[in-house]
C-alpha cells in the first residue's frame, strides 16, 4: 500500500498550499485596491512628514552560493 493509499483511507486530501492559493485567487480588481490602499497610505506619510519605506520581496530560486549541496 502506497502512502498517498494509505493516507486517503485515513480520511486525508491532497490541499494546496495556502500560499498559492491565495495568489491565485487574487483578481486583477483586488490588486488594484491593495495597490490604491497603499497609495493612500503613501500621501498620508509623505502629508504628516513620516518616513516611507518600500520593500521589494521577490521568491529566490535554487539555493545560495554559499550552500553546496551535499548529494
Amino acid at each position: 500500500m502506497t502512502v498517498a493509499k494509505l493516507l486517503q483511507k485515513l480520511g486525508y486530501s491532497p490541499k494546496a498550499n495556502a500560499r498559492r492559493t491565495e495568489a491565485r485567487g487574487a483578481s486583477p480588481k483586488e490588486r488594484n485596491e491593495q495597490f490604491e490602499h497603499i497609495g493612500e497610505q503613501r500621501s498620508q506619510f509623505k502629508a504628516t512628514g513620516d518616513p516611507i519605506i518600500s520593500v521589494d520581496t521577490k521568491k529566490i530560486y535554487g539555493h545560495p552560493p554559499f550552500c553546496k549541496s551535499r548529494f
